[in-house]
């Protein structure tokens, strides 16, 4: 991303919550977190203006996709306005690729260009979970009672998807929308539930640090996820310890054979590697113009967090949480059946 982070103060909040924010606000979205979308929607980050290349496609095979949906279906599908708004909630957007008539019922259709890697998983699994969401959120805006999604595998096969809408689902939608948009006017953000999204958007806002500057951290919940923190890294050290050992005791059974399996459990290489490097310290001996001309500094920041009384801190052995793939970012979120 390209995104600018600009300095609280210049806060300008964008018109709404649309049809691609909802992946990202149920958790979903392996590319953006809720709080980057809480920070886009205060006008505390500039949104990200590229345009790449699937885009685009993405764009232009518009048309012939829905051309083909009305084909197969025999439905009359007409365009929608460029944005639609809740009639109650105006903040609560919609930018639906086409309307369509099914049995004299309007319904929302959306059109999907996709790759035929991610055929199966449409086939077999049903639509995926933030599509579905996405389209339930513009039942949500509209009030229609089902959308279709139109969907081109590898630019040649055409599959197409009738969604009824679900009202416990866009019950709860309607309800992490309100929230969200509350916390976006208060300016309480929302609970940090990061991933790497979180850790690329925490070097982009603060790519470098201020010299000398230091800060004091207070308050009770930085206090316990500091120590959560510090339990955690404790629990892996010891693991890590342990891999090491385990390794080593493997390694000392192969000896010098390159390849061992363990019948129905495990295949176990310790191959030969090499790679060719440039001997830096040499070159420096004996080319130091060249050595100089091709050197560049590259900065970033290292991040350390280490115990004033590592005794005080206990390794954490917590099991670990089960993973659940529908997720607010600010509460856990039961869409029901």
């Amino acid at each position: 991303m390209t995104s600018t982070h600009r300095p609280p103060g210049t806060i300008k909040r964008t018109s709404g919550i649309g049809g691609s924010d909802i992946a990202v606000l149920c958790g979903l979205s392996k590319y953006r977190t809720p709080y980057e979308l809480y920070l886009l929607k205060r006008g505390e980050l500039l949104p990200d203006e590229s345009d790449s290349e699937r885009m685009r496609f993405g764009r232009r095979f518009e048309k012939p996709i829905a051309d083909e949906f009305s084909f197969r279906t025999g439905r009359k599908i007409w365009r929608a306005p460029k944005t639609l708004r809740h009639p109650e909630y105006k903040f609560i957007l919609g930018n639906v690729d086409r309307f369509q008539e099914r049995d004299g019922v309007r319904g929302v259709y959306e059109g999907k260009n996709h790759d035929w890697r991610m055929r199966a998983g449409w086939l077999s699994g049903g639509v995926p979970d933030a599509h579905y969401l996405q389209l339930q959120h513009y039942l949500l805006v509209t009030g229609c009672s089902f959308g279709s999604f139109g969907v081109l595998f590898g630019g040649n096969e055409l599959h197409y998807f009738d969604i009824e809408r679900d009202e416990n689902t866009i019950a709860s939608l309607l309800a992490l929308e309100l929230d969200f948009w509350r916390r976006v006017k208060d300016g309480e953000p929302p609970d940090y539930t990061f991933g790497q999204a979180g850790a690329d958007l925490a070097k982009r806002l603060y790519a470098k640090a201020e010299s000398r500057k230091a800060i004091i951290l207070e308050g009770v919940e930085t206090e316990v996820k500091i120590k959560r923190l510090l339990s955690l890294k404790a629990a892996v050290k010891n693991r890590e310890s342990e891999i090491t050992d385990l390794e080593t005791w493997l390694k000392l059974q192969l000896g010098d054979a390159e390849v061992a399996t363990f019948f129905k459990l495990a295949k176990i290489t310790w191959g030969n590697s090499s790679r060719k490097t440039i001997n830096l310290e040499r070159l420096r001996s004996e080319h130091p113009a060249i050595a100089e001309a091709l050197t560049e500094e590259k900065s970033s920041r290292r991040f350390l967090v280490s115990a004033t009384d590592p005794e005080a801190i206990e390794e954490d052995t917590t099991p670990d949480q089960p993973f659940s793939i529908i997720s607010s970012g600010v509460r856990q979120i039961d869409f029901g059946e």
